[in-house]
């Protein structure tokens, strides 16, 4: 394994780190702990992708090399998204919030 990771490998070995496939995602949820997971295979692809574009836009605009780096950048590429007039904006901000561990 490389010492220095990727931007891009911190981001999957975060999000991999929280599958919880093939756990009930209706138990998490009555323990109030479902947004500590993630229960479906396509979840973990839509948050990957969304993620990584994240991590690309925080490392070109900000030259983060880590996540600790980019994760005070949320905001700044939400709001990028909103000047540029995303209609994407509620499931970005969902996305952001949910890598940035916030």
């Amino acid at each position: 394994m490389p010492k220095n990771k990727s931007l891009a490998y911190q981001v999957k070995e975060v999000l991999s780190q929280k599958l919880r496939i093939g756990e009930p995602k209706h138990l998490a949820k009555k323990q109030g702990v479902a947004f500590e997971g993630i229960y479906s295979w396509n979840t973990y692809k839509n948050y990957l992708t969304k993620s990584s574009a994240f991590a690309r836009w925080a490392k070109e605009h900000f030259e983060c090399r880590t996540l600790e780096q980019a994760r005070p950048h949320v905001d700044a590429y939400l709001r990028h998204h909103i000047d540029q007039g995303s209609r994407d904006f509620p499931h970005l901000l969902r996305k952001a919030k949910y890598a940035s561990g916030k």
